[in-house]
């Protein structure tokens, strides 16, 4: 079982043998609820002001990158957004430089939360974070990690034109600055993310996950007896 969409995939032929099933996303995180940090952040998500855009930066739930989302602080200097950045758990924000009006830096987000009311997201590259970002409807600017499947996501992403695929050695804050600029101003990215979040949110509504596993349960139950 694959869990994405061949549509989000290279045009390439496909091996035999596997079935895609879409995206599989945990909606539903109660167990956060109660986390006074999530709820900071989502009273402050309700309250800012929705003319802005709003830029989500995030590294995932392991990474921990002071340097680059330092570089991305820096980057929204003086910018007509605003910007919200999961830092990581183990995070200090001396390491992230002086505060600014616009960015609001905390240690842990609510991801969807804040992707529903995002224009863009800055992410590593790991599956679960760019389903989430098409199915929020909002382009992506991927840094990859470099770890697992993260490189290719990123050049997925690059491949479809529902985004941009950066260099987080490389690149400084006016890389970065530019490439924001760029992705909030492109309808055209805007669009075809819609189009993509449609086709995952469409595997979502079939089931085909659960079709698959009654498939392959009611097969297996024929071939024993």
């Amino acid at each position: 079982l694959n869990l994405c969409a061949p549509e989000l995939d290279f045009s390439i032929p496909k091996a035999d043998g596997g079935f895609f099933v879409g995206p599989l996303i945990q909606r539903h995180r109660d167990e956060m609820a109660c986390d006074r940090e999530v709820a900071s952040c989502r009273d402050w998500l309700e309250q800012r002001d929705a003319r802005r855009p709003l830029v989500v930066c995030a590294t995932g739930s392991i990474l921990t990158l002071p340097g680059f989302t330092a570089r991305v602080v820096d980057a929204s200097r003086g910018a007509p957004f605003d910007l919200l950045v999961a830092a990581g758990r183990r995070a200090k924000a001396s390491a992230l430089g002086q505060p600014l009006a616009n960015v609001r830096v905390m240690r842990f987000i609510p991801q969807l939360d804040a992707l529903a009311h995002a224009r863009l997201f800055i992410c590593h590259g790991g599956i679960a974070s760019i389903h989430e970002g098409l199915l929020a409807g909002v382009p992506l600017l991927v840094y990859s990690g470099g770890c697992m499947d993260e490189n290719g996501n990123a050049a997925r992403i690059q491949f479809h034109g529902l985004g941009m695929s950066g260099r987080m050695g490389d690149e400084g804050s006016a890389d970065i600055r530019a490439r924001i600029d760029s992705l909030l101003s492109d309808e055209d990215v805007l669009h075809r993310v819609r189009a993509m979040g449609a086709v995952l949110e469409r595997y979502e509504r079939e089931q085909l996950l659960e079709q698959r596993i009654d498939e392959v349960l009611a097969a297996g139950s024929s071939s024993s007896r």
